[in-house]
């Protein structure tokens, strides 16, 4: 298994020493606010990899045959986890591949997570953008349109999906968030970074 390309955005160290998702955390992505079941665990293999305190995951679902997790680090960041399962985007015998985006949960309110995760061949992969609550509904679905991307509204966690080629298209699109605020997605590419 392995990490094969990778884009993060609004990494930053949000300090302390925290142990898991608190009442801020499950302001920005509700489905903190509920105990862990045991669907929401990280697969063994994806907890090595992604940094994030097992304990603390959530199962925020699948799109485009690609499982995504919420989950905090010991230091209270925010990540947005996800793996295409062996067999998706992968030919016989392949591992399955796992991406972590990881932020500030400051930075999160403002500007979400967004991930890039290569497949195991430079065809395949997944662009993904997880959004703060209080994500506007008509906005989430006009970029779904805009980027032909799956959306995923589970436990009060929006979550767009789209296939790496159509990722160019996200560059300036706006979101409302709460309170009057907007987020614009970035473009991201499959190489491992943030497009300017």
């Amino acid at each position: 298994m392995g990490a094969v390309g990778l884009s993060v955005v609004g990494i930053a160290s949000a300090g302390g020493a925290g142990h898991g998702p608190g009442a801020a955390e499950a302001e920005l992505i509700p489905a903190f606010g509920d105990a862990q079941a045991p669907g929401d665990q990280l697969p063994r293999d994806v907890a090595e990899v992604a940094g994030a305190v097992p304990e603390t995951a959530r199962l925020l679902g699948t799109a485009r045959g690609v499982t995504f997790w919420a989950a905090t680090t010991a230091g209270g960041d925010i990540c947005l986890v996800a793996e295409l399962p062996n067999g998706v985007n992968a030919s016989p015998g392949d591992d399955p591949v796992t991406g972590t985006a990881c932020t500030s949960a400051s930075l999160f309110a403002a500007r979400g997570a967004a991930i890039s995760v290569d497949g195991h061949t430079a065809a395949h992969g997944i662009v993904a953008y997880l959004l703060p609550a209080g994500a506007d509904g008509a906005d989430v679905r006009t970029a779904a349109a805009s980027l032909d991307s799956d959306v995923v509204v589970e436990r009060g966690a929006t979550l767009i999906a789209a296939d790496p080629a159509d990722a160019g298209r996200a560059g300036g699109i706006e979101i409302g968030i709460a309170e009057g605020g907007s987020l614009s997605l970035p473009t991201l590419d499959t190489c491992g970074h943030v497009c300017d």
